[in-house]
């Protein structure tokens, strides 16, 4: 049974703000089943893009021919739950419900003193928290 914020991280790909879309898509794409990606300056979290995200976005080829080259910051969410994975494990599931109905089910970024761990989905916080 898994206990503990550090047992649900999962690593991810980190880049920075000025990545093309293009980009950003072909790393989905090899790299399956990833769901999000963390956007960095400074290597600070500063945004996430989900591929249920980018999907959303570029719904036709001629969408995402438009947009291939523009910067993964203009299409990132800048409203992403950060957590740091010294805090108990009940602070982030109060956060984590507590967010907009359609955050709700964003992947968390964990952090360790600022340093960026990686992500954690809904499905394996609950799956911590409720025995099954």
């Amino acid at each position: 049974m898994r206990n503990t914020i550090i047992d649900i991280v999962e690593g991810t790909i980190l880049t920075t703000c000025d990545t093309k879309i293009e980009v950003i898509k072909q790393l989905f794409e090899s790299n399956f089943p990833m769901t999000t990606m963390i956007i960095t300056s400074d290597l600070q979290p500063v945004g996430i893009i989900s591929r249920k995200q980018l999907d959303k976005h570029f719904r036709s080829m001629h969408e995402y021919n438009l947009f291939m080259g523009e910067p993964v910051s203009s299409f990132m969410q800048k409203n992403f739950l950060s957590f740091e994975m010294s805090r108990p494990l009940e602070d982030l599931v109060i956060k984590a419900m507590n967010r907009p109905t359609e955050e709700m089910y964003d992947d968390i970024v964990i952090t360790n003193q600022q340093t960026i761990l990686g992500i954690a989905s809904i499905r394996s916080l609950l799956l911590t928290v409720v025995p099954y």
